[in-house]
């Protein structure tokens, strides 16, 4: 967790809402590195719902462009 505290630092200074929230849990409710802890593993569901978002999208893509590519017994012209 401690090669974190970097980042998290750069995170505080950045947004101004996070650092707020931090001050107002930190170590009232929470300790330190559970604050962190939440919070990283909540990044790390946003960035996989992302990838797995694009990946779905990306397939979607590639089905309709296959299906826009097939010969369909209609398109078959016999001479």
């Amino acid at each position: 967790m401690e090669h974190m505290y970097p980042l998290a630092r750069v995170m505080l200074e950045e947004d101004q809402l996070l650092n707020h929230m931090r001050f107002d849990l930190v170590p009232k409710q929470v300790k330190e590195e559970v604050f962190w802890r939440n919070y990283f593993y909540r990044v790390s569901l946003i960035k996989q719902s992302a990838q797995l978002t694009a990946l779905a999208a990306q397939q979607q893509q590639k089905d309709s462009e296959d299906r826009d590519a097939s010969v369909s017994p209609e398109d078959v012209v016999l001479t």
